[in-house]
């Protein structure tokens, strides 16, 4: 597996990715009726966008030229923290073929990474609620609520919960 930086050409990809990571991992969690809208053409042009912008971090892992996940950080977008010391990672979504093979756990750590070498020592991330496997996967890389939690619009207000981890010294981790 390879990551790297995406780029605008990715945008199409990434957003089949996503269409087809939130179909597996948010259906019966997000109403159906939110749900029966998620398709590519809702991500494709901000991703495109935000890819051309450069307005955040986001890398995507390869395996055999097949793009299988996704991985958005940066500076923590949350009015509560010290934005000089804690980063976010905003999304990480593998196809779901692809899940249970290390893949987001890779991009996760990769993500880690980077924010620790941009100087951040705390990483925070959200999850909705009702996502027991995104939040089982997150506690079992370390991460714990640190009791903020939010309201997002999802077809219904659905509750968040952040959950965050300091970033231990990486001098001793594998580089990617």
């Amino acid at each position: 597996m390879m990551v790297r930086r995406a780029t605008p050409d990715d945008a199409s990809t990434l957003a089949s990715l996503l269409a087809a990571s939130w179909q597996a991992a948010y259906r019966g969690i997000v109403p159906d009726a939110y749900m029966d809208g998620v398709d590519a053409t809702r991500w494709f042009q901000r991703l495109k966008d935000s890819l051309s912008e450069g307005s955040e971090e986001m890398h995507v892992a390869e395996i055999a030229g097949a793009t299988v996940g996704l991985v958005a950080f940066g500076p923590c977008r949350d009015p509560d923290v010290h934005h000089e010391m804690t980063g976010e990672i905003r999304r990480i979504y593998v196809l779901p073929d692809y899940w249970r093979r290390g893949i987001g756990r890779t991009l996760c750590r990769y993500a880690e990474e980077a924010l620790r070498r941009g100087g951040f020592r705390t990483c925070v991330l959200w999850v909705l609620v009702g996502n027991v496997r995104g939040r089982r996967f997150y506690e079992a890389l370390g991460y714990a609520t640190d009791g903020a939690t939010k309201a997002v619009e999802l077809g219904a207000s659905l509750q968040s919960v952040r959950l965050y981890r300091e970033l231990p010294d990486m001098t001793c981790l594998p580089s990617f």
